[in-house]
This record gives C-alpha cells, sequence and structure tokens, in this order.
C-alpha cells in the first residue's frame, strides 16, 4: 500500500484501516489536537494568576524569606479582634477606635524589617499620644518565640502597647501574613492608611498621615 494512502488515513483519523506501526502517531496526533485546544484556557489561567501577585517593596514573611509586598488599599471599616496584652489584658480593637485614633503595627522579633521599623512607630506614638492616638504594636510571635517579646520591648524602652496575636488570627483579618504591616484607623473606625513592608523613608508618609488624623 503506498505510503500516500497512510498519510491520508493518518491526518483523516481513520485509525481503523491504519497498520498497527501507524496508530501510535494518530493517538499523537489526538493528544496534539487536545493540547492546541486547552491553549488559549491555559493562557487565561496564567494571565489572571499574574494580575493578582502582589507589586512592591521587598519584605519578609513568616519565613523569614523575602517576598514582594504591596501598597494595600485603605478607606474601608477595620475589622474588630480582641488580643492579650503582655501583661495578659484583654485589648478590643472598637473599644479603643472610641477614644481616638489607632495606629497598628503587625511585627515579629525574626523580621529584620519590622525591627527597623518599630524606632519609628515608638516616636510617632511618643509624640502624638497626647493628641490622643493610640498604638498597638501586634507581634505575630509564634508560642515558641513569643518568650523574646517581653525582654525585646523592655530592653528597647518602647513605650506603646504590645499585644499577641500567635495564630496571627487578627492579621489575617487584613488580609494575608506577611509583616510588617501597617494601619492607621480613624475615630470612625475606617482604614485612611495601610502599609505594607518597610524601607528606610517609609516613616515619612506614615508621620505625615498621622499628623493629619490627629488634628481633625
Amino acid at each position: 500500500m503506498p505510503n500516500d494512502y497512510f498519510l491520508v488515513l493518518l491526518i483523516s483519523g481513520n485509525g481503523n484501516e491504519l497498520p498497527r506501526c501507524f496508530r501510535p502517531f494518530l493517538r499523537m496526533e489526538d493528544l496534539m489536537s487536545r493540547l492546541l485546544l486547552s491553549l488559549p484556557l491555559i493562557l487565561l489561567s496564567s494571565m489572571i494568576l499574574l494580575a493578582e501577585q502582589p507589586r512592591g517593596f521587598d519584605v519578609v514573611d513568616k519565613d523569614g524569606a523575602i517576598v514582594k509586598p504591596e501598597h494595600l488599599s485603605a478607606a474601608e471599616r477595620a475589622p474588630d479582634f480582641t488580643l492579650m496584652d503582655l501583661d495578659g489584658k484583654r485589648v478590643k480593637l472598637s473599644d479603643a477606635i472610641k477614644k481616638g485614633p489607632v495606629l497598628i503595627d503587625f511585627w515579629a522579633t525574626w523580621c529584620k524589617p519590622c525591627l527597623q521599623e518599630l524606632p519609628h512607630v515608638n516616636e510617632l506614638y511618643r509624640k502624638h499620644r497626647e493628641q490622643g492616638l493610640q498604638v498597638f504594636a501586634i507581634t505575630i510571635d509564634s508560642p515558641k518565640s513569643q518568650s523574646k517579646v517581653k525582654p525585646f520591648i523592655k530592653g528597647q524602652g518602647y513605650e506603646f502597647t504590645v499585644l499577641l496575636d500567635q495564630d496571627s488570627e487578627a492579621r489575617k483579618l487584613f488580609g494575608g501574613k506577611d509583616v510588617p504591616l501597617t494601619i492607621l484607623i480613624d475615630r470612625k473606625g475606617e482604614v485612611v492608611f495601610r502599609h505594607l513592608g518597610y524601607v528606610p523613608g517609609d516613616e515619612k508618609s506614615l508621620e505625615e498621615k498621622v499628623g493629619k488624623l490627629v488634628i481633625k
């Protein structure tokens, strides 16, 4: 039988009349056809996934790896939560908001950018606490590393309130798990500023936002 005849059968997909030695090529052709039909869907899914990736400066995740943060949108209602402070006292966010604006800084002892940012957070608190600003430095340290928190805070002489979020439940309420994350909440309970990550100079924009908020 001429080779041209086999080629016609292969292209037409009529595998029943093909000799056995040619049938694997027919199955391969069918597989390639299926892949080609699926290609647009694969490309569309990839584009959606890429669009959802965060953008911004480098930050550190819970495992100490560098990840890409993002400037998160503000103008939303702050989710409520209750956490324990270093003295075992319960602190509820909604109760604190009634007293004035609240600055929240999620951090951890293993996060180097967090440790760089904390002195600036403490300075903001010292500068504006008489104007009603409250600062909650919320650590997401696990029970294993949580024992380092109190000695660290005392050794640095920080004056803000430290809250414990060992399961990162409060952190998850604001989306994600990366630190540092800075949240500024006004007297109405609305998030007016939020920033993920820290590089030197970020404290300037935070200072500006706090300054405008406390004089209202």
